[in-house]
């Protein structure tokens, strides 16, 4: 990889979590020129408990292997400062808890084999919109121009910061 090229898509989805691999796999499935830009190589730690929910699995069509499934759910109870300890079942609830790098390598590499072009270990720089495209721009030079962006690189997005989508955070090491 490297060396300044530009790569024409229809879609260019930056983040392969599980919002960004879903909708690239949505798109190849159906026919859609798609690249899948991830900032890490796959798998990758992902600081996070894991839980999937059932409209998860829905969308997944149900369909995920038993090797991702760590432990099922089924209710959960917290126990708050004053003793209380509510507890809440539901078959729409959590279901399942997961490895969050062995499932969205899962993700991503399904999203792969439905035609999505998967680029790992590739920031994202910036992001820019023209008249006619939307271009993201790799560390390394490279330009991934598309029709259109999903931004699904997570909370510390360069999408949105890019493109001022980004509210303002107020300074909170000011006190008084």
């Amino acid at each position: 990889q490297g060396g300044q090229s530009v790569e024409m898509y229809q879609v260019v989805v930056v983040g392969a979590g599980p919002s960004g691999t879903i909708a690239a796999y949505e798109l190849a499935s159906r026919g859609v020129d798609v690249a899948l830009l991830e900032k890490y190589r796959l798998p990758r730690d992902k600081p996070c408990g894991g839980a999937v929910m059932y409209r998860g699995i829905h969308i997944l069509g149900g369909d995920l292997p038993r090797r991702l499934v760590e432990r099922e759910i089924y209710g959960l109870r917290f126990v708050l400062p004053n003793g209380s300890a509510p507890e809440f079942s539901s078959e729409r609830l959590i279901r399942i808890t997961t490895n969050r790098a062995a499932f969205d390598h899962y993700l991503a590499r399904r999203a792969e084999r439905a035609g999505a072009h998967l680029v790992e270990g590739l920031p994202v720089e910036d992001v820019m919109i023209e008249s006619d495209r939307v271009c993201a721009l790799t560390e390394d030079g490279d330009e991934y121009q598309s029709e259109f962006l999903v931004g699904a690189d997570g909370v510390n997005s360069v999408v949105s910061r890019s493109l001022g989508l980004r509210p303002q955070r107020k300074d909170l090491t000011r006190i008084g």
